[in-house]
């Protein structure tokens, strides 16, 4: 069966500064010096990156997540020294709890660990009052239905990131299309009423379900 694919690469929360020009600290947060140190003249830290997406503003107006839950889909395990030493460097105060499926998504370091890390520190710091649950389980078999009908069933999170992404034509393949066809429509149909859960993509990597490339 075909692994899902991660959309970055060994420098993790980093973005290329050849990918565009940015307005530091935009945010309001301010990146301790060794994360200064590791991005050097080449790269941007996320509070950089989000004045892209006009977050100054947002917190401006008091949109910082506030009372919001939100759900990373994982197909590997993060590293809860590494989240905890971000939020340090950055001054953040999220919380953020795991909830592992079917094992969970491996060894902490292992491959993949570098993406659930940066997914968990993006949300963090563009969403500083918001509450994270990293959903975690396997690249293989059933972890990435199961992972999805965890988030799905338990409806905790109203908003759902992810950056996990597989080629069209090997989901059809492989079956995952048909079964996220049944999957995903549920939440569709309490939208209807609630109308309060998210899923947030990127377009323009679109019809995979992802984030902005963060690396170089």
């Amino acid at each position: 069966m075909t692994t899902f694919q991660t959309q970055i690469g060994s420098q993790g929360a980093l973005v290329s500064k050849s990918q565009g020009t940015f307005q530091p600290q935009a945010d309001g947060l301010t990146a301790c010096p060794a994360a200064q140190a590791a991005a050097g003249s080449s790269y941007y830290t996320l509070d950089n990156l989000g004045a892209a997406y006009g977050i100054g503003s947002l917190l401006t107006d008091g949109q910082n997540g506030h009372g919001q839950t939100i759900g990373l889909y994982e197909l590997a395990s993060s590293s809860p020294s590494d989240i905890s030493e971000y939020k340090s460097c950055f001054g953040l105060t999220n919380s953020v709890s795991t909830v592992s499926i079917d094992g969970g998504g491996g060894t902490v370091g292992g491959a993949g660990t570098v993406e659930a890390d940066a997914d968990i520190e993006q949300a963090a710091t563009q969403a500083p009052s918001a509450a994270l649950i990293s959903y975690e389980g396997p690249n293989s078999g059933s972890g990435p239905y199961d992972t999805w009908n965890e988030i799905v069933s338990t409806d905790i999170a109203k908003v759902v990131s992810t950056s996990w992404g597989l080629c069209e034509p090997l989901a059809e393949n492989d079956g995952f299309i048909s079964s996220f066809s049944t999957l995903l429509p549920r939440p569709q149909r309490k939208d209807r009423l609630s109308s309060r859960r998210q899923v947030m993509t990127d377009p323009k990597v679109a019809p995979q379900l992802t984030d902005l490339p963060l690396s170089k």
